[in-house]
């Protein structure tokens, strides 16, 4: 009876030391509760700024429905959007997107205020705009006052069209970003 007591305490302390092991090693790799990232002015000489009522009449609408949200990031739109016949806005409450295609080059725009606490990831640091390829689509990601924007270009014919194919093009894309404001 001791024996079978004995091999039941030894056999069951493992099981839950590695059960709390597993717990403690999931809850150290879970990120945290979202949180709003303090917005700051942007650079009114890099994102040269708009007022809402220079945009484009089909943008308009949803252009003042994110910039009421008290909780969306700054409006940014690549300048080539508002001259494309199909952009298109859609936008979450910390989040919006612009996406639009031109001459076998589609862009689409994510810009992002709610930041996800990554403690585990503390001792990581990445500095500057971040350019990535994969399968045929540019990234480019990067922050812009508080805000994390990511510039996705999906080019047909991948890195052999030239918009893709070279950085100068796909700065030229992000660097052509406007910042719109409320009049």
């Amino acid at each position: 009876m001791v024996s079978l007591l004995l091999s039941t305490v030894l056999y069951a302390t493992p099981v839950s030391m590695r059960t709390q092991e597993q717990s403690a090693k999931a809850a150290a790799a879970t990120p945290g509760l979202p949180k709003l990232q303090r917005l700051s002015a942007l650079n009114e000489t890099s994102y040269r700024p708009l007022v809402v009522t220079e945009l484009p009449k089909n943008l308009r609408a949803k252009a003042v429905q994110i910039l009421a949200n008290p909780k969306a990031p700054h409006l940014l739109l690549p300048t080539a959007a508002l001259e494309a016949s199909d952009t298109l806005i859609v936008a979450g409450s910390h989040w919006f997107s612009v996406s639009y295609s031109q001459q076998g080059v589609t862009v689409t725009l994510l810009v992002r205020r709610a930041a996800i606490s990554a403690s585990w990831l503390a001792k990581q640091r990445v500095n500057g705009p971040v350019i990535s390829r994969s399968h045929g689509v540019v990234t480019v990601d990067f922050a812009a006052g508080g805000s994390a924007v990511t510039l996705d270009i999906e080019c047909l014919g991948g890195d052999e069209h030239p918009r893709c194919g070279h950085d100068d093009e796909v700065w030229k894309v992000a660097n052509n970003l406007r910042w719109v404001r409320k009049p």
